[in-house]
């Protein structure tokens, strides 16, 4: 199967390592509980949002005051460019 994206890609393949249909939790549980550290998409994988949101705090609370800035006037350009595509359609 040909995946548009890396990240379609990747998170393909995590699920065909790593889940299984009989055991607890849905597939991005399971592949945030991955324990293959070794493994050359680990870093990459999908995780919940729980991992999401904590992860994105450690990599904030290590931010320089100018690399915060520059975070928050991403984030706030992003804000603004769903809004205009929700409302354009």
């Amino acid at each position: 199967m040909k995946y548009k994206t890396q990240t379609q890609a990747i998170k393909a393949f995590c699920k065909e390592c790593l889940y299984d249909e009989h055991d607890e939790g849905t597939y991005l549980k399971q592949i945030t509980e991955c324990t293959a550290p070794e493994c050359p998409l680990y870093e990459y994988r999908p995780v919940d949002k729980v991992e999401r949101d904590r992860r994105r705090a450690i990599k904030v609370a290590k931010m320089t005051p100018a690399e915060l800035k520059k975070y928050k006037i991403k984030q706030e350009t992003a804000r603004v460019r769903l809004v205009r595509t929700l409302h354009s359609k």
